[in-house]
């Protein structure tokens, strides 16, 4: 087992009592427990998975037993996308979605815009602030879906066969798979690859078969989906930092007691906070590991290239539909 796993579960099983406190465990007699269902296609160390485990535990310690979160993980009811939809129609209480939330809502592309974030702490004062609400307001009113939480899915990085990536120009001709979104698609057309969409699950397949030269992810998922097995380059370049997002449907968030809303939210967000900082604090061992398993060969990228291509050549294309969010962004962005 990969030492990265392991710590993980150890730290998931390490005697947490997080707002614990002395409640008694399980509901009281005669009291019926709330359980809510929550479907994603993520395996272990992947940060959904992660912050699902957590999330769970906090839900069933914070409210002393009364409410209960059942997991369906690694795509057991689908890809992400047909998790939301399952959702959306009330078959399952809770979905992850990333990128692809763009097919709801449009103005979550905002944050597929490559290099749109300075740092973590700008994504999340983003994300956690007036902008996020905003977005998940625009969510529930269209959808009938609310986003719970946003958290870590992370810096993405490219991966290939092919050859290093350093500048943009690298990427010239090289099938590059991205997830749903006519956004990553159009940055990496831009930045010369031959570009198209796939679900998560899919990845591994697609490039140990050669469909694809290569891939862009978190680290995080590349390692959790060891596509380092069927890859030999990863290349830093940070492009775009990508949310996780945890929606739950709103006829059903409606339907709890405010007790039960404020454990949800309180539960979501230690768990997402927790997520991000473990990511921080392993990423590199991950890297390492990937190395030294199979050879992976990792540079880190000309940022300079990348950067200018993207405000130069894709932030143009997309002012019209994103202005006004672009502008908020920026300006959040002042402080750091």
């Amino acid at each position: 087992m990969r030492r990265v796993v392991s710590l993980t579960v150890l730290f998931l099983l390490a005697g947490f009592t997080l707002w614990a406190g002395g409640e008694a465990e399980g509901a009281a007699a005669g009291e019926e427990k709330l359980v809510l269902t929550f479907a994603h296609e993520t395996v272990e160390p992947h940060p959904v998975y992660l912050w699902g485990e957590r999330f769970k535990e906090n839900v069933e310690k914070m409210s002393g037993g009364k409410m209960e979160i059942d997991i369906y993980p690694a795509a057991e009811l689908g890809p992400a996308m047909e998790n939301a939809q399952q959702a959306k129609m009330g078959t399952v209480d809770m979905a992850n979605l990333s990128t692809p939330i763009v097919q709801f809502v449009d103005g979550f592309g905002v944050f597929d815009l490559p290099f749109i974030f300075k740092n973590r702490d700008h994504a999340y004062a983003v994300a956690w602030g007036e902008i996020g609400e905003e977005l998940s307001r625009r969510l529930i009113d269209t959808h009938g879906l609310r986003v719970l939480t946003y958290y870590e899915n992370g810096f993405r990085q490219i991966t290939n066969n092919v050859r290093p990536i350093d500048k943009p120009e690298d990427l010239k001709g090289l099938r590059i798979r991205t997830p749903s979104s006519e956004i990553r698609v159009r940055t990496f057309e831009t930045f010369g690859a031959a570009a198209s969409a796939l679900s998560f699950p899919e990845v591994y397949g697609a490039l140990q078969s050669g469909t694809f030269d290569g891939q862009e992810n978190p680290i995080i998922n590349i390692y959790s989906a060891q596509l380092n097995e069927v890859q030999k380059y990863l290349s830093i370049t940070n492009h775009v930092y990508a949310f996780q997002k945890t929606l739950i449907n709103e006829k059903k968030y409606q339907s709890l007691s405010q007790e039960q809303k404020d454990v949800l939210h309180k539960a979501a967000q230690e768990a997402s906070e927790w997520v991000i900082q473990f990511i921080v604090d392993n990423e590199t061992d991950m890297l390492n590991e990937m190395v030294e398993e199979t050879g992976l060969k990792v540079n880190t990228a000309n940022n300079a290239a990348f950067r200018k291509v993207a405000l130069e050549q894709i932030w143009p294309n997309y002012t019209d539909r994103f202005g006004e969010l672009i502008e908020k962004i920026n300006k959040v962005g002042e402080q750091y």
